[in-house]
């Protein structure tokens, strides 16, 4: 459920800045999936493409992020780089 409306506001926000997004479960919607910024939907498997760039990111910016959906053991982690 999108409460307030917000989508044409995160609409905005991510085209002014070119952010890319990836949407939870939860999010389905918010930014259209055709929109060339959406990543799709973030999923629990842990070989999820989204789920990977987070671990590259340098910054993620989590609006209305459900706790339930995903867990947070693992922010901050060191990922594993091949040798």
């Amino acid at each position: 459920m999108i409460r307030a409306a917000a989508s044409p506001a995160l609409v905005a926000f991510v085209e002014t800045l070119q952010i890319p997004v990836a949407q939870t479960f939860m999010a389905k919607g918010v930014i259209p999936f055709s929109h060339p910024l959406s990543l799709g939907t973030v999923g629990l498997q842990a070989n999820d493409y989204v789920a990977c760039g987070f671990a590259r990111a340098d910054l993620v910016i989590c609006i209305g992020f459900d706790m339930v959906e995903s867990t947070t053991l693992t922010c901050g982690t060191p990922t594993r780089t091949s040798s």
